[in-house]
C-alpha cells in the first residue's frame, strides 16, 4: 500500500457511511409518513363510519367502510413495518399474519350480517316441581352432591335471609334474552320461588336491563334484587362488540410477535386502546355505562330495603362488571369479555 491507496480507501468508506446514513434517514422518514397515513385512515374512517351512522342508520354502510378503512390501515402499517424493521416484516410468517388477519375481519364481518337470535325460543335452564320445589338444574344449596369444585359454585350473594348461587344469576343472565315481557315473567315463574319481575327494557334496546326480586320463602322485606344485562343477540350488538373490542383485539394478536402488553404498562395500554377506537364507538360506550348505571341507581332507589346483585352474559356480563365495579356492587359475568384495560 501506499499513501495515495489510504487516501483513496478514507474517501471510499466515507461515501459508503453516508450513503448508508442517507439510507437510513430515507427509511425512517418514509415509515414515519405510512405510519401518520394509517393512524389518519383510521380516524377518517371512525369520523365516516359516525356520520353515516347518524345520518342515515345504515348499519350494512358503517359495516363496509369500516372494514375498508380497517383494511388500508393495516396495509399502510405493514409498509411502515417493512421499512423500519425489514428482517422482521419481510418474513412469510409476518406476511401471512396479516392476510390471515385480513381475512379473518371480512369473514366476520358477513357473518355478523347474518346473526340475528331467535329470542322466542327460549326455555327455562332450571325448573321446579309443585311438590317440593326442586327440579332440573335446581340448588338451595342443601344437596352437596350438586356442588363442584370449582369455589364460584359455593358461594352465594344477597340478602342473607335470601341468598342466590351462581345458578341463580346464571338463569336470569339467560332469561335476559327474552322477547318481551310475558316470557320473561314466564321463565321467573317456572325457575323462582316467589319472584316478580321489577324492571324491563325493550328488546332491542342497548343495553338491555331486566331486573327480578327474589324473595324465596321470606316476606317482601329484605329480598334480593337481580338485575341482568342482555348479551349479543343482533347485528346492532355485534358491531357493538366490534366497536369496543377491536382495538385491543389487534393489540393481543401483535403480542404474538411483539411483548407490547406485557412490557408496556397498563396506564399506556388503557390510553391506546381509547385513543385508537373510533370516537363514535368511544361515546357509544361511556353511553351504555352511564345509561345501565342510571338503571341500577333507580332500582337502588326504588328497593332501598333489598340487597342488589348484577349479572350479564357476554357482552352484557361486560357492562354488568364495569358498572358494578364502578358503584362498588356485586357483580358476575359469563363468558363476558375482559375489561382489564377499560377501567
Amino acid at each position: 500500500k501506499n499513501k495515495k491507496d489510504e487516501k483513496d480507501w478514507d474517501t471510499y468508506a466515507k461515501m459508503l457511511a453516508a450513503g448508508d446514513s442517507d439510507l437510513h434517514v430515507s427509511r425512517t422518514c418514509w415509515c414515519l409518513w405510512f405510519f401518520l397515513a394509517s393512524v389518519a385512515v383510521w380516524i377518517i374512517t371512525g369520523i365516516l363510519c359516525y356520520l353515516i351512522d347518524i345520518r342515515y342508520h345504515c348499519k350494512n354502510s358503517v359495516l363496509v367502510i369500516a372494514n375498508l378503512g380497517t383494511t388500508a390501515s393495516v396495509v399502510l402499517s405493514m409498509s411502515a413495518a417493512v421499512r423500519i424493521i425489514p428482517h422482521l416484516a419481510a418474513s412469510p410468517t409476518f406476511k401471512c399474519h396479516n392476510i390471515v388477519f385480513i381475512a379473518l375481519i371480512y369473514a366476520f364481518s358477513y357473518v355478523t350480517t347474518q346473526f340475528d337470535m331467535d329470542s322466542s325460543t327460549l326455555s327455562p335452564i332450571m325448573t321446579m316441581s309443585d311438590t317440593d320445589k326442586s327440579g332440573i338444574f335446581y340448588n338451595d344449596g342443601s344437596d352437596q352432591q350438586l356442588v363442584t369444585p370449582y369455589p364460584a359454585c359455593s358461594m352465594t350473594w344477597g340478602s342473607e335471609k335470601t341468598q342466590v348461587r351462581i345458578l341463580d344469576l346464571a338463569a336470569m343472565a339467560y332469561y335476559a334474552y327474552a322477547n318481551d315481557e310475558d316470557a320473561f315473567d314466564d321463565m321467573l315463574k317456572q325457575s323462582f320461588d316467589n319472584a316478580e319481575r321489577v324492571y324491563i327494557d325493550e328488546f332491542n334496546e342497548i343495553p338491555r336491563v331486566v331486573a327480578a326480586k327474589m324473595c324465596g320463602n321470606n316476606t317482601l322485606e329484605d329480598c334480593t334484587v337481580i338485575a341482568a344485562v342482555k348479551g349479543t343477540s343482533n347485528k346492532e350488538e355485534v358491531m357493538t362488540d366490534l366497536g369496543i373490542f377491536s382495538t385491543i383485539a389487534i393489540l393481543q394478536m401483535l403480542d404474538l410477535v411483539a411483548p407490547l402488553l406485557g412490557t408496556v404498562p397498563k396506564a399506556l395500554v388503557s390510553s391506546m386502546v381509547d385513543f385508537f377506537r373510533m370516537p363514535f364507538m368511544r361515546k357509544a360506550q361511556a353511553h351504555f355505562i352511564d345509561q345501565i348505571t342510571e338503571t341500577v341507581k333507580n332500582l337502588q332507589k326504588n328497593h332501598s330495603n333489598h340487597f342488589l346483585v348484577l349479572t350479564g352474559h357476554s357482552l352484557g356480563g361486560n357492562f354488568a362488571e364495569l358498572a358494578g365495579a364502578r358503584m362498588a356492587i356485586p357483580a358476575v359475568g359469563f363468558s363476558a369479555p375482559g375489561q382489564f384495560y377499560m377501567m
